[in-house]
């Protein structure tokens, strides 16, 4: 899995592509953590276009970051969810823990809206 990150308006842009399955769940939780440790963020969104399948380490990975976020206050949520993936989401009921936008721009509305 590749990891990249931007950051708007103290908001920090997840985006993962590859897989999210169990070998790849320590580093992407990692990947967050130290970012969220290093700058402190109003909001973390993650860019869902690229992931190409999830299995339950994943999941439990996003279940992680969730409540990781809301324990610091930091807003969580994710966009552009392809319809596999968001079945999945629906499935184990992180469709009601996490937010999901359809755009970068939806997700970063929300958050700015905030400030």
């Amino acid at each position: 899995m590749k990891l990249t990150h931007c950051i708007k308006s103290k908001i920090i842009i997840i985006h993962p592509m590859g897989e999210l399955v169990i070998n790849h769940t320590r580093p992407f939780k990692s990947y967050i953590t130290a970012l969220l440790n290093d700058h402190q963020p109003l909001a973390l969104i993650i860019n869902c276009k690229d992931i190409e399948c999830v299995d339950s380490a994943g999941i439990g990975a996003m279940l992680s970051i969730s409540k990781e976020t809301k324990m610091r206050n930091i807003g969580f949520a994710c966009f552009q969810m392809h319809d596999n993936l968001y079945g999945v989401f629906d499935a184990v009921g992180l469709i009601q823990m996490i937010p999901i936008y359809r755009t970068e721009e939806e997700a970063l509305a929300f958050f700015q809206a905030s400030l």
